[in-house]
């Protein structure tokens, strides 16, 4: 497996508008047990675009902040109402999901997945919208460095997609710090094009979005087709690495 290696920095500086889109209905809690299948891959198109959606809440949690990632390469971020209908593609592997971020879900939302300690993206990929769920009760960072197995290209990908914070981002523990879903969504309110390194649920949504070690380690990636992809990556108090 061919990585490629840039240079770190790690921003924790303040961001400054949440931006929220979150919709009723039944609350689905995705729990953060791994299992492994024999799914396989799958590639996609464009995807669709859309205007950003208008509707706005804050999350009142404290923490420190991550950077806001920008960058014009990315294109008018796409944003549509959040969804209980999902793809039906991802495998139970460690992965790396490409796509169009469209909603991101609060925690403690009504429908859309939403549950007390994530925050929910909603990813369309190949046309179908897909669930990320993402922890945001432990420690967070984030920084500037080349992407990490290969250019983005849209789909989910699970043939040589590992990453390890160490040795693949050359981050460790020390680097983590409180957060917050605020600081996250904030961070996330222009994204656009996204890459997500997680371990799938099943066939509709991934989670597992922090450390596990050897190599099965999850992130987020902002601006992933410019010249500085931006890393958000978590881990647990107990991680130690």
């Amino acid at each position: 497996m061919e990585r490629t290696h840039g240079t770190v920095r790690i921003l924790l500086g303040a961001a400054s508008v949440a931006v929220l889109i979150a919709c009723s209905g039944s609350s689905t809690h995705v729990g953060d047990g791994a299992a492994n299948d024999a799914g396989g891959a799958t590639t996609a198109d464009g995807g669709a675009t859309s205007t950003p959606d208008a509707s706005a809440t804050t999350d009142a949690a404290g923490g420190s902040t991550f950077d806001a990632a920008s960058d014009p390469v990315d294109g008018t971020p796409t944003r549509k109402a959040c969804t209980n209908t999902f793809g039906s593609a991802l495998s139970t592997f460690h992965g790396r999901m490409d796509g169009l971020l469209v909603a991101i879900v609060a925690p403690s939302a009504q429908g859309c997945n939403g549950d007390s300690t994530h925050v929910h993206l909603q990813v369309l990929v190949s046309n179908a919208v897909y669930d990320v769920a993402v922890n945001v009760d432990g420690l967070a960072a984030d920084l500037s460095h080349a992407m990490v197995d290969g250019p983005w290209t849209e789909g989910w990908h699970t043939t040589g997609d590992g990453l390890d914070y160490p040795t693949a981002l050359g981050i460790h523990s020390a680097a983590f710090t409180t957060t917050s879903a605020k600081s996250l969504m904030s961070a996330l309110a222009n994204v656009n094009h996204i890459s997500v390194f997680a371990t799938g649920y099943g066939p509709t949504g991934a989670h597992l979005v922090h450390r596990k070690g050897n190599g099965n380690d999850g992130a987020i990636i902002a601006n992933p087709l410019g010249a500085e992809p931006h890393f958000f990556v978590f881990r647990f108090s107990t991680d130690s690495f």
